[in-house]
């Protein structure tokens, strides 16, 4: 009888998720779908771990999620590769939304001092995607919406917005973009 024997060794890799996981219509997902394990250790022989650099889920296709949604899915092991687990956990945490909308006014940004940058109008329309459960602590102070001094030949300047409020997942301006008027600005005013 011959037998060969190897020192095992061991490394930790990623786990990756393939496949493809949407919420239902008029649902979003309050955070990225999450796998509960982000890494995995391997065990083989030296030159079989150093080969493998992630360790993939199972295919999967998941549509229509409405709820907070576990779903165990097995690992994919490579040939002569050993894994620690062989699943994992993905959770998706998906919420109905609706849109709120506001009224903002319009700053402006990177003036020269001796100018002054008038926007037509002076504010925009903000549409926010929130989830119902959040709907009345997103409010009209959580946006900030700006334009910037134009370069030359422009005939608008696009809007921005920006927000810090976590509960937003998305929003739309209107209009997008604005005509505008650039004075010298007097010291009288």
């Amino acid at each position: 009888i011959h037998a060969s024997y190897f020192t095992q060794q061991e490394r930790t890799v990623p786990i990756q998720l393939k496949g493809n996981i949407t919420p239902a219509k008029e649902y979003l997902f309050t955070e990225d779908p999450r796998l509960l394990a982000k890494n995995i250790r391997i065990y083989g022989s030296r030159d079989a771990i150093k080969a493998v650099d992630t360790i993939y889920t199972e295919e999967v296709n998941l549509t229509d999620l409405r709820d907070t949604t576990y779903t165990l899915l097995r690992l994919i092991e490579p040939e002569g590769i050993r894994l620690a687990v062989d699943t994992v956990s993905l959770r998706t945490i998906a919420e109905r939304f609706t849109e709120k909308i506001f009224v903002v006014p319009i700053a402006t940004l990177n003036v020269p001092a001796d100018k002054r940058l008038r926007t037509f109008p002076h504010e925009v329309t903000v549409t926010a995607r929130v989830g119902i459960a959040h709907f009345a602590q997103v409010e009209a102070h959580h946006f900030y919406a700006y334009c910037l001094y134009p370069r030359s030949n422009q005939n608008e300047v696009s809007v921005h917005v920006t927000y810090k409020n976590p509960y937003i997942y998305g929003v739309r301006v209107s209009p997008p973009a604005l005509e505008f008027i650039i004075e010298n600005n007097d010291s009288e005013d």
